[in-house]
C-alpha cells in the first residue's frame, strides 16, 4: 500500500516535470519565433540573444548575424567603467565617498547650487546632478544642474569623468585597462575596446563575449579561474544612493546597474543599450542564476517600432525566466511601491528654484492624482507616480516619452525637487 502510494507521488512528480520542461522549451521557441518574424518585419536588421543559466549558455537564438559578429553595445560600456572603477577602489587607488577632488582635481560643483562636493559614487550612480551639457560661453567642463545626491539624472558626462579618474589613478588609458582587466582574463578575444571608446560607450562584443561577461557578473564577480572584485566589493552595486521611505519591492539605481530588491535584498540588476546603431538589454538574477542579454544594430532606437520589440522582448524573457528558475517569486511581479490616496498629500508644497528665481506647486487634483503647475507661466501637467522618488508626466498621443519629476527625500521628509530645468527646494509644508 505505501509502495503503491509512493510510485503513485514519483509519477505525479515525474509527470509535473515533464509538463514544465515542455512550458520552458515551448516558451523558448515561441521567444525564437517572435523575434524572427518581428525583426524580418521591420527595419531592425540583425539581433542576437542569449540565455544564461548556472553559469552556462543554456540558449542562443541569432536572427541574420552569427555569434562572431561584433556590435556596438553602447551603455553597457558603462558597467565595464564601474566595475573597473570598483577594482581601483578595492585596490586602495580611490575611495567610493570621499571628494574626487582629493585625487583628480576635477572642481565640478556648480557655485551657485547648495551643494556638498562630488564623490565617485556620485558619478557611478547618476546622482552627481551632472547633466548632458557643455553648451554655453566658455563651458569646457560638465555642468552641474542639481546639488549632488539629490536627484538621479542619467549622465553620459559624468561616466566620462569617471573614465578620466580611472586613467588617472591606474596610470594607463581606459582602453587598455578594459582590454587588460576584463576582456582578456574573460576570454572575450572577438571583443574590442578600441582607442575611441570613452567610459560612457563605445565598447564592441559579439553575443557569445556578452555571455561570458553575463555569466561573471551572475556570479558577483568572479570565475572559476579569475577573481575580477571580491564578493563585498560587487556588493557595492547594490547600495542605496537616494534616500526614500522603505518598501518591499524597491528598484534604484545602484552603482551603473538598476537594481530591483524585495525586503531590501537584491534580487535583480539590469542596464539598457540605448544609442545610435544599438539597442539592447541585460538583466542578471543572481540569486536565481538566470540572466539574458541581446543586442540588435537598429538605425533608431528611440522609434516606436523598436520600442515595441524592445518591450516585447523584454517581457517575454521574464516570463521565461520565472520558468527556467522555478521561484515562488514570479519577476513579472515585481512592483515597486507606488504612492496612493493620503500619501500623495506627502509631495504637496511649493518648491523653488534658487538659480532662476522660479516657483512650482504641487497639488492634488480632482481624480486624487498630483497636478504640477508652473506659477510664472501658469502651464498645469498631471503627473504620474512610478515609485517613491518619480512621477512622469508622458507627452499627448505617447506611451513612453516625458518628463521626469524626481522627489528628493531626506529622513522621510520631501525636501526638493528635481525637473529638467533645474533643481527646486520645497519652501512649504
Amino acid at each position: 500500500m505505501n509502495y503503491l502510494a509512493g510510485s503513485y507521488d514519483r509519477a505525479v512528480v515525474e509527470r509535473e516535470k515533464k509538463d514544465h520542461d515542455k512550458s520552458i522549451i515551448d516558451e523558448r521557441d515561441s521567444i525564437d519565433r517572435w523575434m524572427r518574424d518581428y525583426v524580418n518585419g521591420s527595419f531592425i536588421p540583425s539581433a542576437a540573444l542569449v540565455v544564461i543559466k548556472d553559469g552556462a549558455v543554456w540558449h542562443r537564438n541569432l536572427v541574420n548575424t552569427s555569434e562572431k559578429r561584433r556590435y556596438s553595445v553602447a551603455s553597457f560600456t558603462k558597467t565595464f567603467t564601474a566595475l573597473a572603477a570598483l577594482q581601483l577602489v578595492e585596490r586602495g587607488k580611490m575611495t567610493l565617498d570621499e571628494p574626487v577632488n582629493n585625487y583628480f582635481p576635477a572642481y565640478l560643483e556648480n557655485s551657485r547650487l547648495n551643494t556638498r562636493q562630488i564623490t565617485l559614487r556620485d558619478l557611478l550612480t547618476h546622482t552627481s546632478g551632472i547633466v548632458n551639457d557643455f553648451s554655453g560661453p566658455g563651458r569646457l567642463y560638465p555642468y552641474q544642474r542639481y546639488p549632488a545626491g539629490s536627484r538621479f539624472y542619467y549622465s553620459n558626462q559624468g561616466y566620462i569623468v569617471v573614465g578620466r579618474i580611472i586613467e588617472h589613478v591606474s596610470g594607463m588609458p581606459l582602453h587598455r585597462y578594459i582590454t587588460e582587466q576584463f576582456l582578456e582574463p574573460l576570454g572575450m578575444k572577438d571583443s574590442l575596446a578600441p582607442e575611441t571608446m570613452v567610459a560612457s560607450g563605445g565598447l564592441q562584443c559579439t553575443i557569445d563575449d556578452l555571455a561570458k561577461y553575463a555569466a561573471m557578473m551572475l556570479n558577483r564577480g568572479s570565475t572559476r579561474f579569475h577573481t575580477f572584485v571580491s564578493e563585498k566589493t560587487f556588493n557595492e552595486i547594490f547600495s542605496g544612493t537616494l534616500d526614500s521611505p522603505p518598501v518591499k519591492y524597491n528598484e534604484y539605481r545602484g552603482i551603473s546597474w538598476r537594481v530591483w530588491t524585495i525586503d531590501d535584498r537584491p534580487y535583480s540588476m539590469n542596464h539598457a543599450a540605448l544609442w545610435n546603431g544599438s539597442g539592447g538589454w541585460i538583466q542578471l538574477f543572481p540569486t536565481l542564476g538566470v540572466g539574458y542579454v541581446f543586442i540588435s544594430d537598429t538605425p533608431d532606437h528611440d522609434s516606436d517600432e523598436f520600442n515595441l520589440f524592445y518591450r516585447g522582448l523584454k517581457g517575454r524573457l521574464l516570463k521565461l525566466t520565472a520558468l527556467l528558475s522555478d521561484s515562488d517569486m514570479d519577476p513579472r511581479g515585481f512592483n515597486p511601491g507606488i504612492p496612493v490616496g493620503e500619501e500623495l498629500k506627502e509631495f504637496t508644497g511649493v518648491y523653488k528654484n534658487n538659480e532662476k528665481n522660479r516657483f512650482i506647486e504641487i497639488g492634488l487634483d480632482k481624480r486624487g492624482g498630483l497636478t504640477v503647475r508652473r506659477i510664472e507661466s501658469g502651464e498645469v501637467m498631471d503627473i504620474i507616480p512610478t515609485s517613491r522618488l518619480t512621477f512622469v508626466y508622458i507627452y499627448p498621443g505617447q506611451s513612453e516619452k516625458g518628463l521626469a519629476f524626481d522627489f528628493t527625500w531626506k529622513k522621510d521628509i520631501i525636501t526638493g525637487l528635481g525637473v529638467l530645468d533645474g533643481y527646486y527646494e520645497k519652501i512649504s509644508f
